[in-house]
């Protein structure tokens, strides 16, 4: 799947030579005309639906953060997909960074945004204090120390992914998942203040249909 998938053949094609000529130029020292030398749209249609390279990159940047949301608060999002359901969301993650792999290297690699690398970071926080408040896990000083290990755990996966080129060492999604969680996992099985919770809570089921 691709992240323009569904949008207009003009547009996506702007957003798409974008991606693509950051593979071998700084983000910032890319222009205008190198997105329609590489796209083949012409100046006018850039400009019906971006005002300048930043507004592209921001767009870009958005459609990724939401697709690489990690998880739903089943407080906050009772009818979304694998909300209140951690494995299930760490899962999707993973599969939908499979997925994207192709327009995420871009913006993460050599010639990516670091604004983009902190954005991603922050969004994570914020989704894995909502999971742990799900959990039922205390915000104690231990807290902030998982929240970062847990962070650079996903950040670190995804990184490997989209360097690595043999798709022979590509994991499964579930399998990615299995890793990443393991930190989240040996609090609660170590801890002696960790509340109850359910080994589906915890692992997710043993198979997804």
């Amino acid at each position: 799947m691709k992240l323009t998938e569904g949008m207009g053949k003009s547009e996506a094609a702007i957003i798409d030579a974008c991606l693509n000529v950051m593979r071998f130029k700084p983000y910032d020292k890319v222009r205008v005309k190198d997105v329609l030398e590489e796209s083949g749209v012409v100046r006018s249609t850039f400009y019906k639906y971006f005002d300048d390279m930043y507004s592209l990159l921001e767009r870009v940047e958005i459609m990724l953060l939401g697709r690489l949301s990690l998880y739903k608060s089943s407080s906050k999002a009772a009818r979304e997909a694998y909300a209140g359901m951690p494995f299930e969301s760490m899962e999707n993650w993973f599969e939908v960074c499979i997925e994207l792999r192709g327009a995420v290297a871009p913006l993460m690699g050599p010639n990516g945004d670091p604004y983009f690398y902190r954005r991603l970071q922050n969004q994570m926080r914020r989704e894995l204090n909502d999971m742990m408040d799900d959990d039922g896990v205390p915000a104690d000083r231990k807290r902030p120390y998982y929240v970062e290990l847990c962070t650079a755990a996903y950040i670190g996966i995804l990184s490997y992914l989209i360097t690595t080129g043999d798709d022979d060492l590509l994991l499964s999604a579930r399998e990615m998942a299995t890793m990443a969680n393991s930190a989240r996992a040996a609090w609660f099985m170590l801890d002696e203040r960790s509340p109850d919770i359910s080994e589906e809570r915890l692992f997710g089921q043993p198979d997804r249909e």
